[in-house]
């Protein structure tokens, strides 16, 4: 079996409109959605060897198709778990800029620390463990040595928010639901408002043409 290894990368976590997830007491949790890993990119010098390492952008079709089993941690810890993709709490998918995720993080003092450091500014970066596959390894003409990595296995892996980057070109930021639902409600609002008005203009336009 493939060793795991580890990559901790800058994350840009975004955030969109989502309907809230709550806790038995029906308040919203927070949600983090963002990168665990980005396509394009290349690592800091990495290992004994000091290689740099980029991530195809099929890396992860593999894996993903198979439904892996995939957990959100805090830098790695295995008792520092605070979402599952198995229990439906953490999502991971692929885009054209890198590997995804989505994690509703449980009503725990914990996972509530973090995403107020999170806010803070005091952790800024995400990481993913893997199983390696396949990968491809080159020089460039600078003598750098490239790895890149073709395919790899992520189930029973894990994302994290950690500490340190290896990849250092992104951030990670995290916002409370009750915002985006605020948000929501009032873009509800205002295009009600405008279906409204353009009811009541449809009915003039009615009117001026049974007085015709």
């Amino acid at each position: 079996m493939a060793n795991v290894e580890r990559r901790i990368i800058g994350s840009s976590i975004e955030f969109r409109e989502i309907l809230p997830e709550e806790d038995k007491d029906g308040k919203p949790l927070p949600v983090l959605q963002g990168y665990a890993a980005r396509f394009y990119t290349r690592s800091l010098p990495i290992g004994g060897m000091g290689f740099r390492e980029e991530i195809d952008p099929q890396a992860f079709d593999e894996s993903l198709a198979k439904n892996p089993d995939v957990r959100f941690t805090f830098n790695h810890n295995p008792n520092k778990v605070y979402g599952r993709t198995k229990a439906g709490t953490l999502r991971c998918w692929r885009d054209d800029d890198g590997l995804r995720f989505e994690v509703a993080l449980p009503r725990h003092h914990d996972a509530e620390g973090l995403a107020e450091s999170i806010k803070r500014g005091d952790v800024t970066q995400c990481s993913f463990s893997f199983r390696t596959l396949d990968d491809d390894w080159s020089r460039d003409d600078d003598g750098t040595i490239v790895r890149r990595l073709l395919k790899v296995d992520i189930d029973n892996g894990d994302v994290a928010a950690v500490t340190f980057p290896a990849y250092p070109d992104t951030d990670v930021s995290v916002r409370a639901l009750q915002e985006s639902i605020a948000e929501v409600e009032q873009r509800g609002r205002q295009k009600l408002g405008e279906l409204a008005a353009g009811a009541a203009a449809r009915n003039r336009e009615l009117d001026l043409a049974e007085l015709e």
